[in-house]
């Protein structure tokens, strides 16, 4: 047999760039390429606030909370046999700023043999734009009738232009 096993991942990492709220989906093979059937554990990285993980198994059953948990031992497997899951990796709303990466990790260990093991690694980036703005005025007190200047700016910082932005500011 001619397979690539490494753990921790090194060269089989996927790397996608998705705005925010859009997943990044990957698609995982999981085979059993031993001489005799085999259950193999799935284990891997959770959600945090910024990005959400989802695993879907090849039937599309939501993993997650396996995974990303104590894990989720595959159903028997005949030696040759495979499944693809789907792992995908969402930036969420005004959580994960533009160019921050998120690393997802996902290990497969065999059951029957220790020394089967192998692991993958996700990179999504949020290309989403980082908008900051800032208001200023030029005069700390004025007195009634007086004049005062503001000043707006406004900038984005993320990887993607910012469009369509509108700015309200009403005067009381």
């Amino acid at each position: 047999y001619n397979y690539w096993y490494e753990n921790p991942a090194s060269l089989q990492v996927k790397s996608a760039s998705v705005l925010a709220t859009v997943s990044a989906s990957y698609r995982v093979r999981f085979e059993n390429d031993g001489l005799n059937a085999d259950t193999f554990l799935i284990t891997g990285t959770g959600s945090t606030t910024d990005f959400v993980v989802q695993y879907l198994d090849g039937n599309g059953v939501d993993r997650s909370a396996a995974v990303a948990g104590a894990g989720y031992t595959t159903p028997p497997m005949a030696p040759g046999a495979a499944v693809v899951w789907t792992v995908n990796v969402t930036p969420q709303p005004d959580g994960a700023a533009g160019g921050v990466t998120y690393v997802a990790v996902v290990t497969a260990a065999s059951q029957g043999d220790a020394t089967k093991s192998d692991q993958v690694r996700t990179q999504t980036t949020c290309v989403s734009p980082n908008l900051a703005m800032s208001k200023s005025v030029d005069l700390a007190n004025a007195l009634p009738g007086q004049d005062l200047s503001y000043t707006v700016v406004a900038s984005s910082t993320g990887l993607s232009p910012a469009a369509g932005i509108v700015l309200v500011d009403s005067i009381p």
